[in-house]
């Protein structure tokens, strides 16, 4: 729902009064919309925190309006799998990690890409 998407950006956002991180702002937002548990459950366990971008899997926001040459219309999602395999840093790997080098995941793809080891992904398309 796009009417929503100002609170989520404003409960990610630092406290206006502090200028500090405060996870009650995003518990907050989240405890009004039961259908972002899914989102809650990956931002708060080690699979909101990727090792690489090579090792997570992605999806589109949105739905997105297919047209086939018959003219009917699907909402489709978009899915990409990595094959790579899903590794996560836990706690203590991210504070000794992401503490250091906050761009890593983007270093990591860029050392990968430059050595000739593409990454690949599937992509799923939900109907």
């Amino acid at each position: 729902d796009a009417i929503k998407f100002p609170d989520m950006v404003h409960a990610f956002k630092p406290d206006p009064r502090t200028n500090l991180d405060n996870d009650a702002r995003r518990f907050d937002f989240f405890s009004h919309l039961p259908e972002s548990t899914r989102t809650l459950t990956l931002l708060y366990s080690n699979e909101g925190t990727p090792l690489s971008y090579r090792n997570m899997d992605g999806n589109s926001v949105h739905a997105y309006k297919l047209i086939n040459d018959k003219g009917e219309v699907h909402y489709v999602k978009f899915h990409w799998k990595t094959r790579q395999g899903i590794k996560n840093l836990d706690p203590q790997q991210v504070e000794q990690i992401q503490g250091k080098d906050y761009s890593h995941m983007t270093q990591d793809l860029v050392t990968a890409i430059n050595r000739g080891d593409y990454p690949k992904w599937d992509l799923y398309i939900q109907v």
